[in-house]
C-alpha cells in the first residue's frame, strides 16, 4: 500500500483522476421531477475515496492496490452538485447543501465524529446549506450559502 509521503505526486494524480467526476442528469420518470446528478469514480481505491466497491487490482511498485479502470457510481448519493477529492478522501456536496464524505479518515476530515475510515459516503454533521466544498490533504472546508437577511447592499444616490 502506497503511504503518505511515499509516493505524494503519483497517489494525487492518480486520485484526481480517480475523482474528475462525472455530474450527468440521469433520466427521471417524471420529466417535472428535479434531475438528478450521480457521481461516479474510477482509479486507486486503497482508502476507500471511490465510494464504491472495488474488485480488480493492479501491480504498481510492487504494491497490490484496489482500483477500477471505470467509471463507478458513488454509493448513496442522487443528487449531487459539486465534489471535490483529495489522494485519500473524497466529498460531495448535496443539491439539498448537505455535504458527504468518504475514504480515510484518520484526521476526521470525513467530519462525521469519528477517525474511522469510510468506503461508502457519510454525512459531514452540523454543516447545512452549503454552497460549495473544496478538499484538503488532511482536511475538508464548505462555504455556506449566504442568506439575504445578513447581505448588507451598499446605497447607491441617484
Amino acid at each position: 500500500m502506497l503511504r503518505r509521503g511515499r509516493f505524494p505526486l503519483l497517489t494525487v494524480l492518480a486520485t484526481l483522476a480517480a475523482l474528475l467526476v462525472l455530474l450527468a442528469p440521469a433520466a427521471a420518470a417524471d420529466s417535472t421531477a428535479p434531475a438528478q446528478r450521480v457521481a461516479a469514480a474510477w482509479g486507486f481505491d486503497d482508502h476507500g475515496q471511490l465510494g464504491a466497491p472495488t474488485t480488480h487490482t493492479c501491480r504498481v511498485l510492487y504494491d497490490r492496490l484496489p482500483r477500477s479502470p471505470v467509471p463507478l457510481p458513488v454509493s448513496r448519493l442522487r443528487r449531487v452538485q459539486a465534489v471535490a477529492a483529495d489522494a485519500e478522501h473524497s466529498l460531495a456536496l448535496g443539491s439539498d447543501g448537505t455535504v458527504w464524505a468518504w475514504g480515510a479518515n484518520d484526521s476526521g476530515a470525513l467530519g462525521d465524529g469519528t477517525q474511522v475510515n469510510h468506503s461508502l459516503p457519510v454525512q459531514a454533521v452540523g454543516v447545512s446549506g452549503v454552497a460549495t466544498v473544496a478538499a484538503g490533504a488532511v482536511h475538508m472546508l464548505a462555504l455556506q450559502a449566504a442568506r439575504p437577511s445578513h447581505i448588507v447592499l451598499p446605497v447607491v444616490p441617484g
